[in-house]
This record gives structure tokens, C-alpha cells and sequence, in this order.
């Protein structure tokens, strides 16, 4: 039978943080887990009205040993990666957030680009008018109007790649993802046993030491806090989240055409701006009126 050795992962990543193949497993795991009652006192009974305040999380307790004295290395290779697991990795936030971040303003013109693109096609005429005056226009028109459905499908692409990376962007923000704003996120595994959880507190005691005072073992205390309900289901009917949009509050006087000039550079965008916000007649705009961009 293959030894089952103890792993921690920082959530997201497929390669543990902490690799403990060369060392030595816990001798035990200490679980402990409190559940909020109150009782009131009720007049002319015995025994009281109890009432669930609900649970606290489990806590779990663990001692990791590490020794190093056979190859001399520095036992604080193994250790460091525990502490870090209570640190926020500021290099990696940087490095990340400014990745999404651009990649998500790069995908978000694009889009814009593509929309563009497919509405100035969309107003390309093709009526049997154009054909009888201008044979040539008509032709051009209409092969360009046969790239639409690939148009098309290039923009629902896009729009999902926004909507994907927006909530990446969100989840690192809020340290959903490793390398966030926050202290990861970590899954304990051993064996079948895993345990979603962040690590309040990581305690090294060392207890050997080269001549040169190098540490070569090691006894580390790591306390973990659940952050996942095995018994909570998901809901049913998720919904996804939408992509942040800019809006326009319509003025008296104003177009579809000249708001979209002013906005995207480009009248034709008209057709986008009424898709968008499902307008019936997109030439009767009032006063105070609301637009998603």
C-alpha cells in the first residue's frame, strides 16, 4: 500500500504549496467544532425555551515535523511555505491584478471593436434599389453581409471572455483566488480526508541546529478554519454575473445616433446601444431616460 502523505494546496493551483513526500506524517488530527444555543427562561417551568443560534466553523489542529539532518539543508525550505499561507503575497497581487486588468481592458475594446464592426455590416444596404443604381456597392454590400454569422460568433466569444475575466478580477480582488488581496484560500489533503479552510495561525518550533546555526528540525503547529459547508448544496438556478456597464441619462433633444457618435466614435453603434437596452423605437427617447453602454 503507498503511503498517503499530507499536502496543503492554495486554492487554484494544481501543485501543493507544501510537499511533505520526504517527510513524516502527523500522528494525529484534532477536530473540533462549537454549535450557538440559547436558552431562555420561561416562567413556571422547569427547563426553558433552547433555540439554535447557529454553528461556528470546524477548526482543525495539526503538527507537521520536519527534519533535514540527513541532507543538511535548511529545515526553514519546509516551514517558510506555512507561514506564507497566513501572508498576503504583495509581488503576486501586483503581478496578477495588473495581468487581468489589462487583459480585460484589451478584450473589452476588442469587443467594443467587434460590435462596431457588425453594426456598420448590418446598415450596409442590399435593397433591390442599390442593386438597380449601383451594381458594384451591392455586390460589396452583400458579400460583406455574408461575414455576419462569423461576426457574430466572434462577439459572443468575446463577450463571454469579459464576462470571465471580470469575475476573475472580482474573485482576486476579494481573495477568492489565490494571490488576492487577502491570505489564500487552502485545501488541506490527506489521503481521502480534505478540508477547504484559510490558516489563522502557523507556530515553528525549531529544535536542531547545524554548527553554523542553520534549523534541520522542526515541529510546526497549524491551526486551520473551515470555509465550506460539505452539507450545503449549491442553488439551483445560479446566476451569472454581468459586466459592468457604463450608462447614459438621455437629455431632451437627443439621438440614438449622436449619442453613440459621442460615445464610440461611430453613429452606426446606434443599432448596438438599442439592442442592448431592447429598445422598441429607438427614435423615441425622453428626458431621463436610462441606457446601458
Amino acid at each position: 500500500m503507498t503511503i498517503q502523505k499530507v499536502q496543503i494546496y492554495r486554492m487554484g493551483q494544481t501543485q501543493p504549496v507544501v510537499d511533505c513526500t520526504a517527510q513524516f506524517n502527523p500522528t494525529q488530527l484534532q477536530l473540533s467544532k462549537k454549535a450557538s444555543w440559547k436558552t431562555e427562561k420561561a416562567p413556571k417551568k422547569n427547563i426553558g425555551t433552547t433555540t439554535f443560534g447557529g454553528g461556528d466553523p470546524i477548526k482543525l489542529s495539526v503538527k507537521l515535523f520536519f527534519d533535514t539532518t540527513a541532507s543538511g539543508d535548511d529545515v526553514r525550505d519546509y516551514t517558510e511555505p506555512l507561514m506564507n499561507l497566513t501572508m498576503i503575497d504583495v509581488k503576486r497581487v501586483g503581478t496578477l491584478g495588473t495581468t487581468l486588468s489589462s487583459e480585460l481592458a484589451a478584450k473589452t475594446a476588442s469587443l467594443v471593436s467587434k460590435s462596431a464592426e457588425i453594426a456598420r455590416v448590418e446598415d450596409l444596404s442590399t435593397s433591390g434599389w442599390t442593386k438597380y443604381w449601383n451594381y458594384g456597392a451591392w455586390e460589396r454590400n452583400t458579400n460583406e453581409k455574408k461575414r455576419l454569422p462569423a461576426l457574430r460568433s466572434q462577439k459572443s466569444r468575446l463577450e463571454k471572455k469579459v464576462q470571465e475575466l471580470t469575475q476573475q478580477l472580482a474573485d482576486f480582488q476579494s481573495g477568492a483566488i489565490g494571490g488576492g488581496a487577502t491570505p489564500p484560500k487552502c485545501k488541506f489533503v490527506w489521503g481521502s480526508f480534505s478540508f477547504v479552510a484559510v490558516i489563522p495561525s502557523v507556530s515553528v518550533t525549531f529544535t536542531m541546529f547545524l554548527p553554523s546555526g542553520a534549523p534541520v528540525r522542526a515541529t510546526a503547529k497549524v491551526d486551520l478554519i473551515q470555509i465550506e459547508d460539505p452539507f450545503e448544496q449549491p442553488p439551483q438556478n445560479p446566476t451569472s454575473r454581468s459586466v459592468p456597464r457604463k450608462v447614459w441619462v438621455v437629455k431632451a433633444g437627443q439621438r440614438l445616433d449622436w449619442i453613440a457618435y459621442k460615445e464610440f466614435g461611430s453613429a452606426a453603434m446606434w443599432r448596438y446601444i438599442a439592442q442592448t437596452n431592447n429598445l422598441d423605437n429607438p427614435w423615441d427617447l425622453r428626458a431621463g431616460q436610462v441606457l446601458n453602454l
